[in-house]
């Protein structure tokens, strides 16, 4: 999932407000938050674990609130933190961000949940962009969402946002729309006025199916 809430963080490192989210149990989790990510495969991730309870995990941590720091799993624990560590053969580390329930109660609630579920309060924790700065306003995430064809869902505060038909970006991305793609192609390779003609016409036509904003459908589940 993506996940946005509160101020965006500021620093090298992504801390439970612009992130993308993964469950630590997954074996292709790296590799699948990579591909979402459009960067290289060796690249590893991080995670987010729960202050309180990270000590049970990762062997010499108190607290890590900053994800710039690495420290070794437990051997009990490598069975079950499979992703969010360094992905090289042998290497059983991870730079990990311990999450304060004071500090970012929603994270921290998010994080106890999961562990409740898989058997570790964490979840592989990466930076919510992809080859551009991280996210910051509502319409970045929503943009970002759309073309992360890896990303089930974005969550913004208290809203909950699915893939439909009814979702459409804000900012046309050339290189990933089908129907400019190609003609953009062409118009690059032979650089001629024909050529860059067709591609406008392309992207104009793209535009005009567009709304001019985004629409979020609320559906309220009343309860007795």
């Amino acid at each position: 999932i993506a996940w946005f809430n509160g101020g965006s963080e500021f620093g090298p490192r992504a801390l439970g407000n612009r992130s993308i989210l993964h469950l630590l149990t997954d074996p292709k989790g790296n590799d699948k938050v990579n591909k979402i990510k459009l960067r290289e495969s060796w690249r590893p991730s991080a995670l987010s674990i729960t202050e309180n309870s990270a000590p049970k995990f990762i062997e010499g941590i108190h607290k890590a609130p900053f994800m710039v720091i690495a420290f070794p799993i437990k051997k009990s624990k490598r069975n079950i933190i499979i992703s969010g560590k360094h992905p090289y053969p042998g290497d059983e580390t991870t730079r990990p961000q311990t999450v304060s329930k004071k500090v970012n109660p929603r994270y921290w609630t998010l994080l106890k949940d999961v562990g409740k579920k898989t058997g570790v309060p964490g979840l592989l924790n990466t930076s919510f962009n992809r080859r551009e700065p991280i996210v910051e306003l509502p319409e970045e995430a929503i943009n970002t969402f759309y073309y992360s064809k890896g990303i089930d869902a974005l969550v913004i505060e208290n809203f909950i946002l699915f893939r439909n038909e009814k979702l459409e970006p804000s900012i046309i991305s050339i290189s990933e729309e089908n129907s400019v793609k190609n003609s953009f192609s062409k118009a690059i390779s032979s650089n001629n006025k024909i050529s860059w003609d067709i591609f406008w016409k392309d992207l104009n036509s793209l535009a005009e199916k567009r709304k001019p904003q985004h629409f979020v459908e609320v559906k309220v589940n009343k309860k007795k």
